[in-house]
């Protein structure tokens, strides 16, 4: 969700312009091969490579990139962050689907990863458990024009953002010495999309998997005690391996208007994984 505020003349014609104008169908990657026009061959070249490298090459290689102070693709790290299971859950029953993978952008700086997670709904609609679905009237004109213009066709956000509902979380690591990562905060939006920073407490379960959580209709991962959560409420989360953690392309960043590293427009806090504090960039996900 986009917080630009929208004057309802505007939203008629930018709906009006949405039936107007048809656009391609996108669609968010599959898991499996590589989020990308590379394909999967590409994929699984890099991760054999990074499996591959020894602990010594590895320091030496990671040590030299932060001498170096410039940009740097590290398929060790590529690796660590698919390997760490990652879970989307919700508090409240929200329309849209989940998407089947999540991707993500990274930057390393020394010992600490910063990795930004792009979650993807299937839409973004005004119903479920909050004030909008109660009152009936708010959420009936907000489906009728912004979300789905008559209901059935893409509305006014589609039109103006992208297309279905791209939301964003960013989870800060630090390498322990044995190589894994141990969470250490990381942030996301609220429901107004306000900054809010996550504890380890909001990030881990008791399996130490990342859980990023919703409670709200627009999908926002700011939603504290996570790990808690996902403890008691295991059929309410989607949880991702290694096959569905995969690494944001810039066409998939092109087609669903997420905006770069320069421009984040979608998704913002995981945007700032790349884009916040100064050090080494990662481009891993490049």
């Amino acid at each position: 969700m986009i917080d630009t505020p929208i004057s309802w003349p505007g939203a008629f014609l930018a709906a009006a312009a949405a039936l107007a104008i048809p656009s391609p169908a996108t669609h968010w990657p599959e898991p499996g091969a590589h989020a990308g026009a590379d394909g999967g061959h590409a994929e699984s070249g890099h991760l054999a490579a990074a499996a591959a490298v020894s602990g010594h090459a590895e320091s030496g290689h990671l040590a030299a990139a932060a001498a170096k102070g410039s940009p740097v693709e590290d398929h060790a790290d590529e690796l660590r962050i698919r390997r760490q299971t990652v879970c989307v859950g919700s508090r409240h029953w929200s329309a849209g689907e989940v998407g089947d993978t999540i991707l993500y952008r990274a930057r390393r700086v020394g010992n600490k990863l910063s990795v930004g997670y792009f979650v993807h709904w299937s839409t973004e609609r005004p119903w479920g458990n909050n004030v909008l679905s109660y009152t009936f009237v708010p959420a009936l004109a907000t489906d009728a024009v912004y979300s789905h213009f008559m209901f059935v066709l893409p509305g006014m956000k589609d039109f103006l953002y992208g297309p279905d509902d791209i939301e964003g979380a960013r989870v800060d690591f630090e390498q322990r010495a044995d190589g894994s990562l141990e969470v250490i905060g990381g942030a996301a939006e609220d429901g107004t999309h306000g900054s809010v920073e996550l504890s380890p407490r909001d990030l881990v379960d008791s399996k130490g998997r990342v859980v990023l959580v919703t409670d709200v209709w627009s999908h926002q991962l700011g939603s504290h005690d996570g790990g808690k959560f996902a403890d008691q409420s295991e059929e309410d989360l989607h949880c991702y391996g290694m096959p569905a953690v995969r690494r944001l392309t810039e066409d998939v960043a092109r087609a669903f208007r997420l905006g770069d590293e320069q421009k984040p427009l979608r998704g913002r806090p995981a945007w700032s994984a790349v884009t916040t504090a100064a050090g080494t960039l990662t481009a891993s996900a490049r």
